[in-house]
């Protein structure tokens, strides 16, 4: 593949270089001359204003970013406008819409879905973990009940996200340690995955996915320090400095852990929902743990 800049390197939404016209012509004409078989790519301002002069040129494959993928646009506008392009192959690319599936896995509960880009749900699924992940052979039921999951709806996944109440490492795929759930300790779980499905997965804690939603929903500032805590079966916390969520080198900076419940009567484990907020009434309302 022959790749053709047609815009200046460094953002979205730039006109196009006219020039780049005569260097794609050139690009064709030495691969029909040649017989070479090579794909002639453009990388840049890529719309309905120019589309038909960069096919007239030769180019045959196209890198679309801000024309086609606008955040603020819904889908059927995005569909619409890539069909008004005139290329068929763009418009049936598109006429299977693109999702990721997002999967939480609590040691509760799991809720799953499948994400368009303009960030509607479908296929919304919210089952028992205990129910899909017996205490044995964990890695191989989560594989084969997301492996179900992903047939449920008709559109083509890019990805797999899967949240978990665990350390994880820096490259989102080894899962170190996850104290609810067993069977999971130090398991290349995206590895697994990602044989069985054919697809990329990413692994990522929870709470930083928790985090990165408040400050989408909630319209967060980003600069600065921003610390999230949330308590389900266990208590987990993020930390965001500057709009980025803090890592460090192995992936667990910042990492509180589990911590253990503040009353005894909890038997000393983890925080639990049923647990935890009588706990938390008699602590900081004064009612009466047994209430």
């Amino acid at each position: 593949m022959a790749t053709i800049m047609t815009v200046d390197v460094g953002y979205a939404g730039q006109p196009l270089i006219e020039e780049m016209l005569d260097k794609i012509r050139m690009c064709r004409e030495w691969k029909e001359r040649h017989g070479y078989t090579y794909k002639i790519e453009i990388d840049g301002c890529c719309n309905k204003q120019t589309f038909k002069r960069l096919c007239g040129a030769g180019a045959e494959v196209f890198v679309m970013g801000s024309s086609l993928f606008n955040l603020d646009a819904d889908v059927g506008s995005m569909k619409r406008c890539v069909c008004n392009l005139g290329a068929k192959r763009v418009s049936d690319f598109m006429n299977c819409i693109k999702t990721i599936f997002g999967i939480d896995l609590g040691a509760a509960n799991i809720r799953s879905a499948f994400v368009d880009v303009a960030h509607n749900l479908e296929g919304f699924a919210f089952e028992k973990t205990g129910e899909i992940l017996p205490s044995t052979d964990t890695p191989d039921r989560l594989v084969a009940y997301i492996a179900t999951r992903l047939k449920v709806v008709k559109t083509v996944s890019l990805a797999i996200t899967l949240g978990v109440p665990s350390t994880v490492d820096r490259a989102n795929k080894v899962i170190f340690s996850t104290p609810n759930t067993k069977g999971l300790d130090n398991v290349d779980i995206a590895a697994h995955i990602e044989k069985a499905c054919n697809i990329p997965v990413f692994v990522v804690r929870d709470v930083n996915l928790l985090l990165l939603h408040d400050i989408y929903a909630e319209g967060l500032k980003t600069d600065g320090c921003i610390l999230g805590f949330y308590v389900g079966t266990g208590f987990g916390n993020a930390i965001s400095i500057n709009g980025k969520i803090v890592t460090g080198k192995h992936g667990v900076a910042g990492e509180l852990g589990h911590i253990p419940s503040l009353s005894r009567r909890s038997g000393g484990g983890f925080w639990r929902m049923r647990k935890g907020n009588p706990c938390l009434w008699h602590r900081y309302w004064n009612i009466p743990y047994r209430q």
